[in-house]
Formats: C-alpha cells, structure tokens, sequence
C-alpha cells in the first residue's frame, strides 16, 4: 500500500536560464522528498483523528522513500507487517478470520492502547494448556488482572461457544466457563476509516507547488553563489 509522487517540470523549464535549467532535478529531488515527508505527517495525524489510540507501532509503519536527481519519484507507503491490518481500513471489504482475538469488556486488563500484550496472552494460554494457574507473585498475573485462584481453559466450549482463553467458575454443583479473550469465526465487515489517498492528495494539492519553488529558489540560488 503506498502512493508515489512525481512533477511535471515543463512549463517552468522554459521560463530558466542555463544556470537555472541545470538545478532543476536537484530542486525537483529535494521537493518531492520533503512533500512525501509531510504527506506522511498529515497521515499520522489522521490516524490520531480517526483511530481510538492507535499505538506508536501503527503510526511507525509509514515509510517515505526519498527522490533522486535520476529517478524523480517520491515514495510514500506503508510498511508491511502494518499493512496487514490497516489496509482494511483504507479500502474497506470482508475480512476472514485468521485467529484474531477479541478481548472481552472489563473481565482483563489492557493496556493504554486498549489492547493486551501478546506475550501476557500467550502466557495465558500456555498456561490454560498446561492446566496451570497464574503465579500470585507473577507479572502477567498483575499486567492482566487475572487471578492466581482463576483456573483457566483454553479452546473450543463443549456448549458451541467459539474458541477462546476462558476461567472457570464453580456454580454450585457445575463449572461454568467466563470467557476471557475469544477468536473470531466470522468474517469481520470493515467500513472506509482511513483516507489515506485523499489525505496525501491534499497535501500534494496544498504545498506542492510552493516546496518546488523554495527548492529551485535555494538550488538556484547555491549554484549562483559558487559561480
């Protein structure tokens, strides 16, 4: 997922001298890098709008690939273990279940971002397997709010609930399993949250044409002064 950004000189080649003609890529070069940087910026701060607390490791995956005097083309993308998830809110569509989980309301702790840490929750599963509790002194017990007198069950519900990390609770004669975190069987429908396209275009529209001309101007200018 990226958008490349590129210029169309001609019409001002023809109003430049020599001298001025010959800064041109440098200038062009050093334009559309510092477009596609802001590109970026503008994205980033889209996220923050539309997202609810995204994490630093989603506003890190915007990469910029800078331009050169040879090929006249900026680059701005998104990285790829990013992308596997923001594509979907980008372009939208279905997406199948690939064992994702789904961290109930207030039965365990997350984190500032609204999600639990994936070790806490391998921790947890392994020890659901192992038929093992949390240790009382232990950090993921603390991280997670899961209780060292909590036992744990991992997989599939015998009453058709879907997979998950459950706790048992003893009511009266029977166990009753709470779940904890849940893997989704379905297909999750996404709706269109990012724009990332129409954010970059925007900026492109909004300071293309003045980040060309402060290029030139300073390119022109240091060619000028060296003569």
């Amino acid at each position: 997922m990226k958008l490349d950004i590129t210029t169309n000189v001609a019409d001002v080649v023809k109003h430049l001298d020599d001298v001025a003609r010959r800064q041109i890529p440098f200038a062009a070069a050093r334009a559309l890098t510092t477009i596609a940087r802001e590109v970026r910026e503008d994205v980033q701060a889209e996220m923050v709008s539309v997202f609810d607390r995204p994490t630093p490791f989603t506003q890190r995956g915007l990469f910029v690939t800078p331009a050169n005097k040879r090929e006249l083309v900026a680059t701005v993308g998104v990285m790829d273990r990013q992308a596997q998830y923001l594509r979907w809110q980008v372009e939208g569509g279905d997406r199948n279940p690939t064992n994702r989980a789904t961290v109930l309301p207030s039965l365990i702790n997350r984190n500032e971002f609204g999600n639990v840490n994936r070790r806490d929750l391998k921790k947890l599963i392994e020890l659901a397997k192992a038929g093992k509790r949390v240790s009382h002194r232990g950090k993921v017990g603390q991280r997670t709010g899961v209780s060292s007198r909590a036992d744990l069950f991992y997989g599939d519900p015998p009453d058709g609930r879907p997979a998950g990390l459950y706790k048992r609770v003893r009511t009266g004669a029977r166990d009753q399993l709470i779940p904890l975190v849940i893997f989704r069987e379905q297909a999750v429908k996404y709706r269109k949250r990012l724009d990332f396209y129409g954010v970059a275009v925007a900026t492109v529209n909004r300071v293309g044409r003045q980040r060309f001309e402060e290029a030139l101007a300073q390119a022109i200018a240091t060619a000028r002064s060296r003569a």
